[in-house]
């Protein structure tokens, strides 16, 4: 439902001396998945290495496998197909992101919602050839069917839409919750750090180390005017010093890679689910440090919808929560970032202003 590759990793090379056959060793895979770009780099013990690598993949794929809407066998397109009439059973995975995406969606009062599945399809932002936006009317009737509250689960593993034409699309938090699958996985398998690329949404673990020195993982926001005369492509980088066994997710989501332009006026993929609208602010992009990769997803899609004011709020209610929003003002760049990120953001661009709150 949003943007991804909103976000570079910059130096994010680990280097190791191996010195026995139990040493560690880093090493990477990239496949594609869930629509995009897969990344994994982890250093693990040699031994176990490939296959960790290969459960990883495996986790992934099952994952694509139960909350793509263009599979017909997935789950989430049988409790679809199933919405208004009967509970569907579900994987463990689904219940579970399912779960939290309710959690999730009560806490950003609704900007965030699991059950845009009607307004994707409505708007089709991302569809080729001739195009017209929906009418009033058209929008009126998809947001009848949209709204978390629409969900009902039953523990231990039976869900339902309660109404005909409810439609689940978690494009805005199923990378984030294979963050917390993948990291999980990797840790209990002996990785002492990893760096998780997933379209853009990053999730990292552990001390990173250049020749045996503990160095900080660097995440660079890129600009969102890139082609402007004299601009870097990073407006921003930030630096991240974790300890052993901390995971921190960095996702942004912003509304100016994904969009259509109908009548000189750019159309983003990013709706608000109050209105049934495209974002339409000079709030380009929105990004989310945050040690739950599921929260990083779901609240970079909804501070982006709802905007800074609103976004403070929920901030002060999860300090662990920190959050860069990006402006573009007269093909300028203005960088909000909050109190915890002090010392750890850069600005890239000379021309852009950076004010901490």
């Amino acid at each position: 439902m949003r943007v991804r590759v909103c976000v570079f990793v910059l130096c994010a090379a680990f280097f190791y001396h191996a010195v026995n056959a139990n040493s560690f060793m880093t090493v990477e895979r990239v496949a594609t998945g869930m629509n995009t770009l897969m990344s994994v780099s982890a250093e693990m013990p040699k031994r176990t290495a490939g296959n960790v690598l290969d459960g990883a993949f495996l986790i992934l794929s099952e994952l694509e496998g139960a909350f793509s809407r263009y599979r017909a066998d997935s789950d989430v397109s049988r409790v679809n197909a199933a919405s208004g009439k009967e509970y569907v059973k579900v994987g463990r995975d689904t219940w579970a992101i399912l779960e939290a995406s309710l959690s999730l969606a009560d806490a950003a009062g609704g900007y965030f919602d699991p059950t845009v599945g009607p307004l994707t399809d409505l708007w089709r932002i991302s569809a080729a050839g001739d195009w017209t936006p929906p009418s009033d009317e058209q929008i009126s009737a998809a947001l009848e069917l949209v709204g978390y509250r629409k969900i009902s689960l039953v523990s231990p593993d039976m869900t339902r839409l309660n109404l005909e034409g409810a439609a689940l699309d978690l494009g805005a938090i199923a990378k984030g919750y294979a963050g917390d699958r993948v990291a999980a996985y990797l840790k209990e398998r002996g990785a002492r750090s990893a760096l998780l690329d997933f379209g853009g949404d990053v999730t990292l673990f552990g001390t990173r180390k250049t020749f045996f020195k503990a160095v900080p993982w660097r995440i660079g926001v890129r600009h969102p005017s890139p082609a402007e005369a004299g601009r870097e492509s990073i407006v921003c980088a930030l630096s991240f010093l974790l300890s052993r066994g901390e995971v921190l997710s960095f996702v942004t989501s912003g509304s100016y890679e994904r969009f259509r332009r109908y009548r000189e006026k750019k159309l983003s993929h990013v709706f608000d689910p109050h209105t049934g609208l495209p974002v339409d602010t000079n709030l380009v992009s929105v990004s989310v440090a945050d040690p739950s990769p599921a929260r990083a997803d779901a609240f970079a899609t909804a501070f982006l919808a709802m905007g800074e004011p609103r976004a403070r709020e929920i901030l002060g209610r999860f300090p662990v929560t920190e959050a860069v929003f990006v402006y573009l003002e007269d093909g300028k760049a203005k960088v909000s970032a909050t109190e915890g990120l002090r010392g750890k953001i850069r600005l890239m661009d000379k021309s852009a202003t950076l004010e901490i709150f």
